[in-house]
């Protein structure tokens, strides 16, 4: 699904910054219960789903319910590249990622700090919709 994220013009760090600085703010829903609980209070502003769920009934509910509330819908390839991004990943003191918790779904409540990765995303996300 690399090509819908090429489609909406801005790539999977600009995404990653953004869902970051959402984290910042606890702003960033983890999970079903909390992405359909913050979708279905209208709160959610983007919706990053796993491309490679294998669950329909997961997938149909997240798609309806986004659908009806008017949330953008953005793929990522794997559930582990997700999970990292949103923060559920023990880092070894170098940096880099020791342990990672897949993720299949999360919800942008907030979107944190102004920056050029959410302007890009936020371009992006206007110009699939129209």
């Amino acid at each position: 699904m690399q090509n819908e994220q090429e489609d909406k013009q801005f790539t999977i760090d600009e995404l990653r910054v953004v869902v970051r600085n959402s984290q910042l703010c606890n702003g960033l829903a983890r999970g079903l219960h909390e992405c359909v609980k913050t979708i279905d209070r209208s709160q959610g502003h983007l919706c990053i789903l796993n491309a490679g769920l294998s669950e329909d009934n997961y997938k149909r509910v997240i798609k309806a319910l986004c659908a009806k509330r008017n949330v953008p819908i953005v793929y990522v390839n794997s559930n582990m590249v997700l999970g990292e991004m949103v923060g559920l990943a023990r880092l070894k003191p170098d940096g880099t990622p020791a342990k990672i918790v897949k993720c299949s779904c999360a919800v942008i409540r907030e979107w944190g700090i102004e920056s050029e990765a959410r302007q890009a995303v936020s371009k992006g996300i206007s110009a699939s919709t129209e």
